[in-house]
């Protein structure tokens, strides 16, 4: 269940990186038109929304695929997730899906719940070795 919850966070982090150029291809051009150094918010007392959305939007991606590259690691060691990365991860959702309901990140509350199931499972074994 792990690895599954892994794929999930993959997949939803190329789902975001596809979404970026798909919902910010106007913000996206004019950073790289800017010649990238500084091209986000380059004023701090004019801030540009679009270009920081677009650039958080797809910053979230590549953190999202190290999460679920690590969860498909993690199974494959035959090693238990710790239960805080679980709880992290729903917080963080609870908090995105509260505030922005219209959004993905109600993609995060299968692979958040998956984590935490494996993660609090019975503490005296190992959920990955079969039993001999």
């Amino acid at each position: 269940m792990l690895k599954l919850s892994g794929y999930l966070l993959i997949i939803t982090s190329i789902l975001h990186f596809i979404g970026g150029f798909v919902f910010f291809p106007a913000p996206l051009a004019e950073i790289a038109q800017a010649g990238w150094w500084n091209a986000v918010s380059p004023d701090p007392f004019n801030l540009n929304y679009e270009r920081e959305a677009a650039f958080w939007f797809m910053m979230i991606s590549p953190l999202l695929f190290i999460l679920g590259m690590l969860c498909c690691w993690i199974q494959e060691q035959q090693i238990k997730i710790p239960a805080f990365v679980g709880w992290i991860l729903l917080v963080v959702t609870i908090i995105g899906v509260v505030i922005i309901p219209v959004s993905g990140f109600w993609l995060l509350l299968p692979p958040s719940g998956m984590i935490l199931f494996i993660s609090l499972g019975n503490k005296d074994t190992n959920l990955y070795q079969s039993e001999k």
